[in-house]
């Protein structure tokens, strides 16, 4: 159960980095 929470969390952290990135980029 810890090692899928671990890796839920990585995988939100990429989504989020993901999202900055694609936020950033697209012109306001």
């Amino acid at each position: 159960i810890l090692e899928n929470k671990e890796e839920f969390q990585q995988v939100r952290l990429l989504l989020m980095e993901q999202i900055s990135s694609t936020i950033l980029r697209a012109p306001d």
